[in-house]
């Protein structure tokens, strides 16, 4: 649906245009071009910043020679989300910065960089803020490894302030369009300046952005241990990151940037076929569409907010991998089992990582390391339906009754996505069957099915551990779901219909009252 007609009618008082500064072809420019022209911005932004001339160029060389994906190319991908999102903004056209930039008309303008993101309803919602002032400074979210929302009342960033076009006729392009100059111009003796309470602009500051360069690798020489650990920093540290509520708008740009940086450390397909590489990490290619991610809040931060409500004694996690989800649990006894793991995160001095393939976990050692019941379990193991179908099955015979188990990937963005054979960086595989299953096999589970990000999660309470029904029909579930002429992914579940949204409190609190009736049935 499009914007309310209130909304575009506001918006045709104050017409929006997106300004946008220096911003190369990162893909058709010749490569010696692009660093010429990193030199000259340097050059440009070096008394403000503090960036050498040669900052960039000497990066490019050693990124080009560490990560799987060039410099100037990671910089195309940035440039490519932001166009994306900027083609979203209704009611709002986009120029390009030029000292000879028309301005007439009584509209607003704003100025951003080619990686940088807008609210969608950003025309509309300045329209209704507007009180003819000269200028309106509005909420910034600054989207490092972790999102964060700028104080308001701060000033001017990189793209939080929008300026009438009557003021740069006054006082000419040049002295607003870069924020350090825009901030004493908003400042300044005679200009009415206005606040908008509203967070309508996102700096993405990534690993491959200049700012973000210099403040993690200083001004030295760059060497490739050094960047590498920047990249890697990131992309662990984003994969948790809570988006505050005034931010969500930002989550599925957010979410595709740390793709790119996982790529570019070769975690992440990336590229043609599928093929090998010598590192031997499988790559792909699929197109934007296939790779489309969304959701209201990043799963990790909705898996927090579970661990600190339920506060679990056991915890068990099937599919670890880098330890971030791991990473959250303070359960006195913390198990994660994963036949290759590769954790990164500091995990609590208690937690213990199993390397085994979940099926010889339970066969071998459960009953030796389990020595209480299961009281919160996350499985995100192997993508395929029975995977999850037996995980789920060992897992409830060890839980607590009042016990939840979470699984991850249930709602696939894009057919894709929902294949058996991997063909896309996001990949979910068959998991998403599980839902379908438990519904029509385990009516009497209570499920709640959740719009994280990128791939949703289903919580199951009302476990029994006696209950056999699953692991008796086994067999012919499987023939059910795996059947070629098994019913496809359907509309429903790609709406994400049923869904709650994890920022609500409700799913919390029905979780509570579920638990309680539980105990009082003990």
């Amino acid at each position: 649906m499009g914007l309310p007609l209130w909304r575009r009618l506001l918006a045709r008082r104050a017409p929006l245009r997106i300004v946008l500064r220096q911003s190369p072809d990162w893909r058709a420019t010749p490569h010696d071009e692009l660093l010429d022209g990193s030199r000259a911005f340097c050059r440009m932004v070096g008394a403000a910043t503090g960036l050498t001339e040669n900052f960039i160029s000497d990066i490019v060389a050693v990124w080009d020679a560490t990560f799987a994906l060039p410099y100037f190319g990671v910089r195309a991908r940035m440039k490519d989300i932001a166009q994306d999102n900027l083609a979203a903004v209704a009611g709002a056209t986009r120029v390009a910065c030029d000292p000879a930039l028309p301005l007439r008309g009584e509209g607003l303008d704003i100025f951003i960089d080619d990686d940088d993101w807008l609210h969608p309803e950003t025309a509309a919602l300045l329209a209704r803020h507007a009180r003819g002032a000269d200028g309106y400074v509005f909420g910034n979210v600054l989207c490092e490894s972790r999102i964060h929302l700028r104080p308001i009342e701060e000033g001017c960033y990189t793209n939080n302030y929008a300026v009438s076009r009557a003021q740069l006729r006054a006082r000419g392009v040049a002295s607003l369009t870069q924020h350090w100059d825009a901030h004493g111009v908003f400042h300044s003796v005679g200009f009415r300046r206005g606040q908008v309470p509203l967070y309508l602009s996102a700096t993405n500051k990534h690993p491959a952005s200049a700012m973000k360069l210099k403040d993690g690798l200083g001004l030295e020489p760059p060497d490739a241990a050094r960047l590498r650990r920047l990249v890697e920093a990131y992309v662990e540290q984003s994969a948790t990151a809570e988006v505050p509520p005034p931010a969500q708008w930002v989550a599925p740009y957010f979410e595709r940037v740390r793709a790119v940086f996982a790529q570019a450390l070769g975690r992440a397909p990336i590229a043609a076929n599928p093929r090998t590489p010598a590192s031997g990490v499988p790559l792909y290619r699929a197109s934007a569409a296939e790779e489309v991610v969304r959701g209201a809040e990043a799963y990790g931060a909705t898996l927090r907010r579970l661990h600190e409500r339920l506060r679990p004694q056991v915890y068990l996690e099937i599919g670890v991998r880098h330890g971030a989800s791991l990473a959250l649990s303070h359960a006195p006894l913390t198990l994660g089992v994963d036949p290759a793991p590769e954790v990164t995160h500091p995990l609590a001095p208690h937690a213990q990582v199993v390397v085994a393939t979940s099926d010889a976990f339970f066969a071998d050692t459960a009953s030796t390391l389990l020595r209480a019941p299961i009281e919160l379990a996350f499985i995100d193991g192997m993508h395929r339906f029975e995977f999850a179908l037996r995980d789920f099955i060992n897992v409830e015979r060890r839980a607590a009754r009042h016990g939840v188990v979470v699984f991850d990937d249930v709602l696939p963005n894009h057919p894709t996505q929902a294949l058996r054979e991997r063909r896309s960086g996001v990949w979910c595989g068959d998991v998403w069957k599980i839902l379908p299953c438990l519904r029509k096999y385990r009516p009497d589970l209570a499920l709640t099915l959740l719009d994280t990000h990128p791939s949703g999660l289903l919580l199951v309470a009302g476990l029994d551990p006696d209950k056999r029904t699953l692991s008796d029909n086994y067999e012919a579930i499987l023939a059910e779901f795996l059947n070629p002429d098994a019913p496809p992914l359907d509309e429903a579940t790609l709406a994400r219909d049923g869904a709650i949204a994890p920022t609500s409190p409700d799913w919390l609190d029905a979780l509570d009252a579920q638990r309680a009736r539980v105990t009082a049935r003990a």
